[in-house]
C-alpha cells in the first residue's frame, strides 16, 4: 500500500509540473492521467485501514490542485482556439472579397 502512495504523489507531482510548464505536452498529461485513473482505481477495490486516511487526504488535495491546472489550461486553450476560430474568419472573408 505504501508503494501504490508513493507512485500516486509522484505521479501527481509529474502532472503538477507538467501543467506548470507552458510548453507542456498534452500525451504526457494524458499517459499521467491515466496512469493516476489506475491506480486510484486500485485505493477504490481495496479494503483499508483508517491508517492510510491521512494518505488519501493528501492525495485528494492533489486532485484539487490538478484540477484547478487542468481547469486553467482549458480555459486558456479555450481562448486561444476561439481567438484562432476569429481570425480564420476574417481572413476568410477577406479573401472572399477579392484580397
Amino acid at each position: 500500500m505504501e508503494q501504490l502512495f508513493s507512485r500516486l504523489k509522484d505521479n501527481g507531482l509529474k502532472m503538477v509540473n507538467l501543467l506548470n510548464n507552458e510548453n507542456y505536452r498534452g500525451d504526457e498529461l494524458m499517459q499521467a492521467l491515466n496512469e493516476r485513473n489506475k491506480l486510484f482505481e486500485v485505493i477504490y477495490n481495496t479494503e483499508f485501514t483508517g491508517q492510510y486516511l491521512d494518505q488519501i487526504k493528501e492525495l485528494i488535495d492533489q486532485n484539487a490542485q490538478i484540477m484547478a491546472l487542468i481547469e486553467q489550461k482549458k480555459s486558456t486553450l479555450l481562448q486561444n482556439f476561439t481567438n484562432f476560430q476569429k481570425n480564420s474568419k476574417k481572413i476568410m472573408k477577406y479573401l472572399k472579397q477579392g484580397g
